[in-house]
């Protein structure tokens, strides 16, 4: 519209434009001050409820006991099947530093599995 009243020289059509921007104006300014009420209500409730520090140890301290107790004990079960069946099916012929770098890789991924599925299994329980 104000393309049209600039090309044409109308001052009726350049109003016209000039109240279509003004209400859109007036409408973004309405929404970010709603949004900055809504924000403040927000943050008054969460300085007005301290709990959230202690959420934040509860959750480290269950997530460290299910790394100590299910993960590390499983991935450490299934590392030790695996080298056991590659050293009994002759895929790994001999003893000490090259089993052990296996193992340590092994491990590593198993690790992250085992992690990854424990914390699915929690996650879709809960």
């Amino acid at each position: 519209m104000i393309n049209t009243a600039l090309t044409t020289k109308s001052d009726e059509q350049l109003t016209s434009g000039q109240k279509i921007v003004n209400d859109g104006l007036n409408l973004i300014d309405s929404s970010g001050t709603r949004y900055n009420r809504y924000a403040d209500t927000v943050n008054a409730q969460l300085k007005s409820n301290p709990s959230f520090g202690l959420g934040i140890l509860l959750g480290t301290g269950i997530l460290w006991l299910t790394n100590l107790a299910i993960i590390i004990p499983t991935a450490k079960y299934i590392a030790k099947r695996k080298l056991t069946y590659q050293l009994a099916d002759g895929y790994q012929t001999q003893l000490g530093q090259e089993a052990s770098q296996i193992s340590d890789k092994s491990f590593t991924t198993i690790y992250i599995i085992t992690g990854v599925v424990v914390f699915a299994i929690i996650g879709f329980v809960t």
